[in-house]
């Protein structure tokens, strides 16, 4: 049975809603560009970022903490004395996202059984060091990014002149590297050390960041110019493979089997070797202000440097107006027999559902404009049965994915 619950948590109308997948949190951002972390169990707020201006707040506590030094009876927050509070302001709150071990956790176990089914056992976070300890709320804002640690309430920023002086949209996350992971080589299911950010800017290119130096090590680009609306993380799909050695050997032996028997014992050798179990690798699908996709293999080339330009894999019209949405989902049936889906929505008020393998479109419907699709998300947590999970979207409609043509 389906349940709603509401509060009242500000008085201004709310923009951005997130939840976190396990704790009982709700991160929200309202009009007035206030950020506040709602906990539904206790009916409590439990932090409250007012931004859209300079940290004022911020520098008010550091001047406090400096009372300390002229009377030692006052007792400074630990937290707060290593702070530099900033005089930059941050402008329009774009999206807000948690980011901890558990959000880790969650994102590659839900993607991998979506895109891999039940073969393979799914990723531990145990791989992710530079969230051990750590609860982060992400801000993406016009001018900065907010990197605010939830439990030493101390912020971290990212200036827009990191990101070569170009206003951030979105942010997603990347957990799985490849061969080229920044930070040293990831384990053996791909996960790397630290996240990277990957982080839409207003010139139609994404920007990767590396948490643990806060630096930009690469960047996706594209021949277009329009702004990056949307991000989101898919991973490509495990399985197992031949070593690239194995498979010339098996080649050159299958050419000349008729005159070489060396060659013949050669390629027999090559086939009885067991082949190498190959782990996803995450991919960055984005959608621009014009309705164009783009997907990226952003660990494909060595990364360290903001000047790496990494190319699209593939790009195609969508949409024919801006991008707003992007959901990763699994197949109608077995998800061993049916490819993931990939639903997006956009200003021009289609809901689309596209093969997340090939990227051929599978459906697209047109959606009441006075209800549009605005985000989209996934939940397999509606009830009992095999098909008892939901699209949701625009946060006043429910899909069953059982009942709107086979998604």
């Amino acid at each position: 049975m389906l349940q709603l619950r509401g509060f009242a948590g500000t008085p201004d109308k709310v923009k951005l809603v997130e939840f976190h997948p396990v704790q009982p949190w709700l991160a929200f951002a309202d009009k007035s560009d206030n950020v506040r972390v709602w906990d539904w169990t206790t009916q409590q707020t439990l932090h409250d970022l007012q931004l859209g201006g300079a940290d004022d707040e911020g520098s008010m506590e550091a001047a406090m903490n400096t009372v300390s030094v002229k009377d030692t009876a006052f007792v400074s927050n630990p937290s707060a004395l290593s702070y530099t509070p900033s005089r930059v302001a941050s402008g329009k709150v774009k999206q807000v996202r948690f980011l901890d071990s558990e959000v880790a956790y969650w994102q590659t176990a839900t993607q991998h059984y979506m895109v891999n089914g039940s073969s393979t056992n799914p990723p531990k976070a145990a791989n992710v060091h530079a969230l051990d300890g750590t609860r982060l709320l992400v801000v993406v804002c016009e001018n900065k990014i907010l990197l605010y640690d939830l439990n030493t309430r101390k912020p971290y920023e990212v200036p827009r002149a990191v990101l070569d002086n170009k206003t951030p949209t979105c942010v997603t996350f990347l957990f799985r590297g490849g061969q080229y992971a920044p930070g040293g080589q990831p384990d053996a299911d791909n996960l790397m050390t630290s996240p990277v950010l990957a982080i839409g800017c207003s010139d139609g290119a994404v920007r990767l960041l590396h948490l643990a130096t806060l630096r930009v090590v690469g960047k996706l680009v594209g021949n277009h110019k329009a702004s990056i609306s949307c991000l989101s993380t898919l991973p490509t799909k495990a399985a197992f493979k031949l070593a690239d050695d194995q498979q010339q050997s098996a080649a050159r032996g299958s050419k000349q089997a008729a005159t070489k028997r060396s060659d013949q014992t050669s390629a027999a050798a090559a086939a009885a070797t067991p082949p190498v179990f190959t782990p996803s690798v995450d991919l960055v699908l984005g959608g621009d202000s014009a309705g164009a996709l783009w997907v990226w293999e952003p660990f494909r080339v060595p990364l360290g440097s903001p000047d790496r330009e990494i190319g699209p894999k593939m790009s195609w019209a969508g949409h024919s107006a801006e991008v707003w949405a992007a959901c990763l989902t699994p197949g109608p049936e077995d998800p061993e027999l049916a490819s993931a889906r990939v639903f997006t929505s956009g200003a021009d008020h289609r809901l689309v559902a596209w093969d997340a393998s090939s990227f051929s479109e599978l459906w697209r419907t047109k959606l009441d404009a006075k209800s549009p699709a605005t985000s989209l998300a996934y939940s397999h947590r509606l009830g009992g049965g095999g098909r008892s999970s939901l699209l949701c979207f625009a946060c006043r409609r429910l899909l069953p994915s059982s009942s709107t043509k086979q998604v």
